[in-house]
């Protein structure tokens, strides 16, 4: 009896030992599952990472691009306001120089008049010379003026270019912006999964470790399992082995009881 208990308990130990690592096997495939998820959610995000990092060092390069076209730009339109200031300042020299030769020659031409004539040639070579300053001065002033004129044609036509450039290079610069911010964001979303997945490897070398120790468990329980059920087994081939000899004596018995002698069936029908 003490046998059969023992055996009723490995059998119990071992039953709950398979319970236990079948569970355990189902939380580690269940684990297992989720950490490939991670791993291909990781994969995925990686992907559209440098997918997004080669979009956005492109769309740099193209708005820096823009940029630069916008810069050199105004930089060229500064460049020639200065020069219009710098026309229009010769321009005022210039005029005012004209009103300065023209009173020089009107006042020698009545000097002239009245002067001796022995100093009239000193008069009418400065008059002259006076009036070939001032037909430089004229033409200077002329030239100044068409200069100016056909700059400030040249900057009417440039800054016409410059909303649309300033447009297109703003919304690069937008564009630029956004994927950076996409990026930035990609990337926290990253590290927030390697995190994830950190645990999620931590939980499933804990759970390998947890089944490691249950099927030890449950292999030494089996082992001590068969043990005594190969001690059952003995035991009941030995009570076999007895009732079979009790019987062999009884069927003796019948055939050598003297015949006036009642049989004690009561007594022998427990062999039966």
């Amino acid at each position: 009896a003490r046998k059969a208990a023992c055996a009723a308990a490995a059998g119990a130990e071992a039953a709950q030992g398979r319970a236990e690592v079948a569970a355990l096997e189902a939380e580690l495939w269940a684990a297992e599952v989720e950490a490939k998820a991670h791993a291909v959610k990781r994969d995925v995000m990686e992907g559209l990472k440098s997918k997004l990092t080669v979009t956005a060092d492109r769309q740099r390069m193209t708005s820096g691009e823009k940029e630069k076209v916008r810069s050199e730009l105004r930089a060229e339109l500064s460049m020639m306001h200065t020069q219009i200031a710098q026309l229009e300042g010769q321009q005022q020299m210039y005029v005012a120089r004209e009103e300065s030769l023209r009173n020089q020659i009107k006042a020698l031409e009545g000097e002239l008049r009245v002067a001796p004539r022995d100093a009239w040639p000193s008069y009418q070579a400065v008059i002259e010379k006076s009036k070939a300053e001032l037909n430089e001065v004229k033409s200077q002033l002329k030239d100044a003026k068409n200069a100016a004129t056909s700059l400030r044609r040249d900057i009417a036509h440039k800054s016409s270019k410059l909303p649309g450039l300033e447009k297109v290079a703003d919304a690069g610069s937008l564009v630029r912006e956004q994927m950076e911010r996409q990026l930035v964001e990609r990337m926290e979303e990253i590290a927030v999964h390697e995190v994830r997945m950190a645990g999620t490897e931590a939980a499933l070398a804990q759970l390998r470790g947890k089944l490691e120790v249950a099927r030890a468990v449950l292999f030494s329980a089996e082992a001590s399992e068969g043990v005594h059920r190969k001690q059952a087994a003995a035991i009941h081939a030995e009570l076999g082995e007895i009732i079979a000899q009790a019987r062999e004596v009884q069927d003796l018995g019948k055939q050598t009881w003297p015949v006036d002698v009642p049989v004690a069936k009561k007594g022998w029908s427990i062999w039966r």
